[in-house]
């Protein structure tokens, strides 16, 4: 497939095998969730919007009382987007589908490295979250190890390849060209957690829907190029990292 697939295309066509694995193992990501989580600094009440909300995973991690508000452009998430009470789904990215103001903090959590005008989302973004709301991006970091891989390794063998636009210098600057203050940008290393080597490419074939190679070929490529711990309690953990962004 070509290298110009936006947001929606990629994952109407691989939306299911990625539903697929977040349902299999769906604590695997739960360092992942956590760290954008505690850096939106989330108050009893708020209310979350959560761009773009993929399968709604995001949910199942905020405090019990706060509201979440999911919108999903793809059609690949669309049933179990339902089952979490998202309002929107499979609509176009913009306009968001809220009102001014209406929003106490956004998360964008790991869906911005497809989306070619990152601008156009930072200003609606800005027009739906109340002023001194916060914004929280946490995406795959330019020039990282998670982008040589997801560029290299799982551009060669998935269903639709991979030519990620992600984070960089210009991501900041186009957040502050559209009104948002930087509180924090930082690298953030964690790991996606499995019992064991097995469980890990099963569920990475699956999330990348990886077809091209096999489970220990998958395996072996992760330990070479993001690396691999024994973690405690005789669990393996996956390397990975995001750059998070918390502007208000």
């Amino acid at each position: 497939m070509g290298d110009t697939m936006n947001y929606s295309e990629v994952f109407n066509h691989r939306g299911q095998p990625y539903d697929m694995a977040m349902q299999l193992q769906p604590m695997a990501r739960s360092q992942e969730f956590i760290q954008v989580i505690e850096r939106a600094a989330l108050l009893p009440g708020k209310r979350v919007a959560d761009i773009p909300a993929g399968g709604g995973y995001l949910s199942d991690f905020l405090p019990s009382d706060c509201s979440w508000h999911g919108h999903e452009p793809s059609i690949g998430f669309t049933g179990n987007m339902i089952n979490h009470g998202a309002e929107i789904q499979g609509a176009d990215l913009l306009p968001l589908p809220w009102a001014d103001d209406s929003m106490d903090v956004a998360i964008s959590l790991a869906g911005l490295h497809h989306l070619q005008d990152k601008s156009a989302l930072f200003a609606d973004v800005r027009r739906v979250v109340r002023p001194g709301g916060r914004f929280v991006i946490s995406d795959v970091e330019a020039h990282s190890p998670q982008a040589i891989f997801l560029d290299g390794y799982v551009n060669a063998n998935n269903s639709t390849g991979h030519h990620g636009i992600f984070l960089d210098k210009s991501t900041e600057e186009d957040l502050a060209s559209n009104g948002w203050a930087c509180l924090s940008s930082e690298y953030v290393p964690f790991h996606w957690i499995f019992d064991d080597l097995e469980c890990m490419g099963t569920f990475c074939r699956l999330l990348f829907d990886l077809r091209s190679d096999n489970l220990w070929g998958t395996v072996k490529a992760i330990e070479t190029q993001l690396g691999v711990d024994d973690l405690e309690n005789w669990k393996v953990g996956m390397r990975w990292g995001l750059r998070t962004i918390v502007v208000e």
